[in-house]
């Protein structure tokens, strides 16, 4: 199933509940594109530093980690479209499964 994480265009911190295990996103606006960070539920780093770009499954690198989901973004306008900092969460979304 496909679950679309709910996103406002700016930097944020939410808690989240993917697989049955709750998770940190921490999503912050770094110049010219946004970073997300992903924290247990007691703040350890488990990813940090992913890219919020279109096009790829944004887990698969992280794959050897075992957490049990894929994520990747998807714009509503083009496709591979650059996602800007107005975008998060209006026609860029951050889309999340298992």
């Amino acid at each position: 199933m496909i679950k679309k994480i709910p996103l406002t265009p700016t930097s944020q911190t939410l808690t989240i509940s993917l697989v049955g295990t709750s998770y940190n996103f921490q999503i912050i606006w770094r110049g010219n594109q946004y970073i997300l960070d992903i924290f247990d539920i007691n703040n350890n780093a488990i990813v940090t530093g992913i890219s919020l770009v279109t096009g790829v499954n944004l887990m698969e690198q992280f794959r050897y980690l075992n957490l049990g989901f894929n994520m990747f973004v998807s714009t509503d306008i083009t496709p591979n479209l650059d996602v800007n900092y107005p975008d998060l969460g209006v026609t860029a979304h951050l889309m999340v499964y298992n």
